[in-house]
C-alpha cells in the first residue's frame, strides 16, 4: 500500500517547477528594488570620494598658501626669498654676530655694490669686529622698490646695522608716472597679504581691485606660484628662459651673479643710446616731486623710528650720463637730497663722480668689474668703515 505522503516522480517535478518558478518571481520582484539600491551605493561612493578629494585639494591649497606667506617667501618672490634665506643662515652660524651692512637699490646697485670676503675679510681687521654685506639691489627699482624691500626685511628680523640705499635721481621726476608697483612691474602673486596696504597707499587708486586679485590668486597656490613651485622641485622640466637661479647664482655680497662681463666699443655706444632714450624723458622738463621722492621720505622715516642708521648713496654715472642732465635741474635735486639728508640724519655719498673712465661702465651707468672695484673699495673706506665706528652705528 502507497504512503499517502509519498509523491511520484511526477509530482516531485512538478513541485519544484513550481518552486523554482515561485523564486524566480520573488527575484524578478525585487531586481528593481536591489538595482536602485546598488545604485544609490555607488553613487554615495563616489560623491564621497568627489567630496573627499575637493576637501583634500583645498586643504593643500590652503597649507600651500599658509607656507607661502608664513615660512617660504622664495616661492612668492625668489629673488628676495634666496637672499633673506642667505642672511638668516649666515647671521645664525656665525661664531660672533657681525655688523650687519644692507644696501637697496637698483641695477645699479646688483652691479656695483659687491663686497666680497676678502673685502669684508680686511673690515673685520680693521675694526676689530666682523662684518656682514648684504645686495638688495633690484633691477627697474626706485625708491617704491627699496620701500616694500626695507618693509619686509623689517617684518622678517632683519635689522642691520647700516642701511645704505640708492638714489636713482631721473626717477625723482613727477611728470613721469612710477612703475615700481604697477601690475607689470609687480604682479599680485609677489605680493604677500601684510604688503597690501603699502602698495594701496601709493597705485590705490589704478590697482582698485587689488585685494580681490589677491583673494582670488593666492588660494590656488599651485596655480599661482606653478613656475617657482617648478624651479623649486624639478627646474630641468622648465624651458631656460622659465629657469630662475637660486641661491647658488648669488655672490659673496647676495648679488645676483653676472659673471664677468665684457663689452666692445660698440656695444658700449649702444648701451649709451639705449640709456640716453630712457633717461632723457626723464630728465626733460623735470619737476622734482612725487611718489618715488615720498617713498624715500617714508622710508627714511621708518627707519629713524626704528632706530636703524641709514645713508644715501648717489651711484657712479660716467661723464656722458652726467651732461644730460640740465644744470638747473641737478642743483634742484642735489638742494633737495641734502636738505632730507639733514633732516633725517642720513648723510648723503655723492659718488656721482667718482668714476670718470667710460670703460669703467657697461653703458654709463652700470658698472663693470673694474668699476665697482674702484667704488666698492671707496665706499668702504669713506663712508661703510667711519659710519660703522660710531657707536650708534655698532650697537646691535
Amino acid at each position: 500500500m502507497r504512503d499517502r505522503f509519498a509523491r511520484t516522480p511526477t509530482e516531485v517535478r512538478t513541485v519544484s517547477v513550481a518552486v523554482a518558478a515561485s523564486k524566480r518571481e520573488k527575484a524578478s520582484s525585487k531586481a528593481p528594488e536591489v538595482r536602485a539600491r546598488s545604485r544609490r551605493v555607488r553613487a554615495q561612493r563616489s560623491f564621497m570620494a568627489v567630496l573627499s578629494g575637493l576637501v583634500m585639494f583645498v586643504a593643500v591649497q590652503l597649507g600651500l598658501a599658509a607656507v607661502v606667506e608664513i615660512s617660504m617667501p622664495e616661492l612668492r618672490d625668489p629673488v628676495y626669498g634666496c637672499r633673506l634665506d642667505r642672511v638668516r643662515r649666515r647671521l645664525l652660524t656665525a661664531p660672533v654676530k657681525p655688523w650687519t651692512v644692507v644696501m637697496l637699490g637698483s641695477s645699479r646697485t646688483q652691479f656695483a655694490f659687491r663686497v666680497g670676503k676678502g673685502e669684508e675679510k680686511a673690515w673685520t681687521e680693521t675694526l676689530g669686529h666682523p662684518v656682514a654685506t648684504f645686495n638688495f639691489g633690484v633691477s627697474g627699482a626706485g625708491s617704491l622698490t627699496e620701500l616694500l624691500t626695507w618693509s619686509r626685511l623689517r617684518r622678517d628680523g632683519v635689522r642691520p646695522n647700516l642701511l645704505l640705499v640708492e638714489v636713482l635721481p631721473p626717477l625723482l621726476n613727477a611728470q613721469v608716472p612710477a612703475q615700481d608697483y604697477g601690475e607689470g612691474f609687480l604682479p599680485v602673486n609677489r605680493l604677500s597679504w601684510q604688503n597690501l596696504p603699502l602698495v594701496e597707499r601709493y597705485e590705490g587708486t589704478i590697482r582698485t581691485n587689488l585685494r580681490r586679485d589677491w583673494l582670488e590668486s593666492s588660494p590656488v597656490g599651485c596655480y599661482a606660484h606653478r613656475l617657482n613651485l617648478i624651479n623649486l622641485v624639478m627646474p630641468d622640466l622648465l624651458p631656460p628662459a622659465y629657469r630662475r637661479a637660486g641661491d647658488e647664482a648669488l655672490d659673496d655680497s647676495d648679488a645676483p651673479l653676472a659673471g664677468e662681463v665684457r663689452v666692445t666699443s660698440e656695444q658700449r655706444l649702444r648701451g649709451i643710446q639705449f640709456a640716453r632714450k630712457d633717461y632723457h624723458r626723464r630728465l626733460t622738463g623735470f619737476r622734482l616731486g612725487g611718489q618715488q621722492c615720498q617713498a624715500l621720505l617714508d622710508l627714511l622715516a621708518s627707519c629713524r623710528k626704528e632706530g636703524v642708521s641709514v645713508a644715501l648713496v648717489l651711484t657712479p654715472e660716467s661723464p656722458t650720463f652726467r651732461s644730460w642732465y640740465p644744470l638747473e635741474t641737478w642743483q634742484g635735486i642735489q638742494e633737495w637730497l641734502t636738505q632730507v639728508s639733514q633732516e633725517y640724519d642720513a648723510p648723503l655719498v655723492n659718488a656721482r663722480e667718482w668714476i670718470d673712465d667710460e670703460e669703467d661702465f657697461m653703458d654709463s651707468h652700470h658698472l663693470l668689474a673694474s668699476g665697482r672695484a674702484k667704488f666698492t673699495e671707496r665706499l668702504g673706506r669713506e663712508t661703510i668703515l667711519p659710519l660703522l665706528r660710531r657707536p650708534s652705528l655698532s650697537s646691535p
